[in-house]
């Protein structure tokens, strides 16, 4: 159960954030400025999710996104999770098409338009001026 309450804050950042499916390997390992923004002694792996998975507003702004190993895994999940929902739409089908289905089958606390809660937690990083 506690899983799929995981998968659910998952599913809230997945409508908010991303355009199309993310794979694993559009979780690129966090360069060590990151880590320096962060401001703690982070013992995570961390990990920046490839813009061009990300909705356009997110895409155009100076930030990467940010998360950690457990969340990029929760992630990844949910993303499995709306496939099997969504496994009568074609395969090209739009992320958006297989979320407005997989809305039929799961609590629509999932699906709130609200930002997501304090639990969620993407971290905006404003990149330096120099380029990884």
């Amino acid at each position: 159960m506690f899983d799929f309450l995981i998968i659910g804050q998952a599913l809230v950042i997945i409508d908010q954030y991303f355009e199309a499916k993310a794979s694993d390997e559009d979780f690129w390992e966090a360069p060590e400025e990151v880590y320096q923004y962060l401001e703690s002694n982070v013992e995570v792996l961390c990990f920046m999710i490839n813009p061009k998975k990300l909705k356009r507003k997110y895409r155009t702004n100076p930030e990467a996104l940010i998360v950690t190993e457990d969340e990029k895994k929760s992630l990844l999940k949910a993303f499995e999770l709306l496939d099997k929902y969504s496994e009568t739409l074609p395969t090209n089908a739009h992320l958006s098409e297989r979320m407005l289905l997989a809305k039929n089958y799961l609590p629509p606390i999932f699906f709130d338009s609200k930002p997501p809660r304090e639990g969620c937690k993407i971290i905006p990083f404003t990149k330096p001026s120099s380029t990884y």
